[in-house]
């Protein structure tokens, strides 16, 4: 019982640190934004042209091709601020700061998680502006309200995730924040006009949901703003929009998973990676551990007797 004791408390001690450590990673992005304020006004420029779009709605009215703009706004609100993070992280990489600040002492989890939460907090704040303009330009139902505030938070969730993933496959900042920028936006429109190319099912609209961008315009198309056609046409081809929201809920930890997985096995910036199999070792090292702080007096005569031995 006091080795168990003694274990829960080191285990805590050493969440607490990790949260620490995280909590200074995203202060300092915080800080670092706050000192970029070119970049600042590129994350919120389209949120507030969107908003300013909206408030232009309800004065003249419904209007399609107000509508159809707004719905594009809405699936490409974050991509600059994905961009920028794409790139901050990918510069840190070049510079050799992640591996200093393992040297430091600074443990993985609380690197990564401290960027993820950097990005996850300026995704929020930039959809938050986004969704008061939708709320008072198209007066939506509680219940409707409710449903658009949690897609908007899984999409903010799954394209962040999706980011950082793709960051792994790249060295060179600008590039890969170029190469993700084009990416994003064709993902952002592919719900515009895939449903009108022939031989396009509703398997391919499934897999498409798989890109975060896709899948949170069908959820767009689904609730209309102006663009309510789209959604029969989806029908049409037997494509159910519940499966889609489905697939963006396993998108936030596939992608997360994925991310942690690649960032491992991936050469680092020192040429340095994990074996595809790392997590069996962690695995195996956590099951000892288990039962050394659970073994018996018996146990331990036994396994002092076979390490003489």
């Amino acid at each position: 019982r006091q080795v168990s004791t003694q274990s829960t408390w080191e285990k805590l001690i050493r969440l607490m640190g990790i949260i620490d450590q995280a909590a200074a990673i995203v202060w300092k992005n915080l800080k670092t934004l706050q000192r970029d304020r070119l970049a600042l006004r590129r994350e919120i420029s389209t949120a507030l042209f969107a908003f300013a779009l909206m408030m232009l709605r309800l004065l003249v009215g419904d209007v399609s091709l107000f509508d159809l703009v707004q719905a594009i706004l809405l699936v490409t609100f974050n991509i600059t601020i994905l961009k920028n993070s794409l790139i901050d992280l990918l510069e840190e990489k070049t510079e050799r700061y992640k591996e200093t600040y393992m040297i430091m002492g600074m443990r993985l989890p609380s690197y990564l998680g401290g960027w993820l939460i950097t990005s996850y907090i300026k995704g929020f704040i930039v959809s938050a502006l986004l969704l008061a303009g939708l709320f008072i330009s198209s007066k939506q139902s509680r219940p409707n309200a409710l449903m658009i505030v949690a897609h908007t938070a899984l999409f903010v969730f799954s394209s962040t995730n999706f980011t950082f993933f793709m960051s792994t496959f790249f060295s060179k900042p600008k590039l890969g924040g170029e190469i993700c920028n084009y990416l994003f936006l064709i993902f952002s429109i592919a719900f515009l006009f895939l449903p009108f190319i022939n031989g396009v099912d509703s398997t391919i609209l499934y897999l498409s949901c798989l890109l975060p961008h896709s899948g949170f315009g069908y959820f767009i198309a689904e609730n209309g703003v102006g663009i309510k056609f789209i959604s029969y046409i989806y029908e049409s081809k037997g494509f159910k929009f519940d499966n889609g929201l489905y697939i963006q809920i396993g998108n936030v930890f596939l992608y997360l998973l994925l991310y942690v997985y690649f960032d491992q096995v991936l050469p680092n910036e020192y040429g340095i990676r994990k074996s595809p199999f790392f997590f069996l070792s962690c695995l195996w090292s956590v099951s000892y551990t288990h039962l050394r702080a659970h073994e018996t007096p018996e146990h331990l005569v036994c396994r002092l007797l076979l390490e003489k031995k």
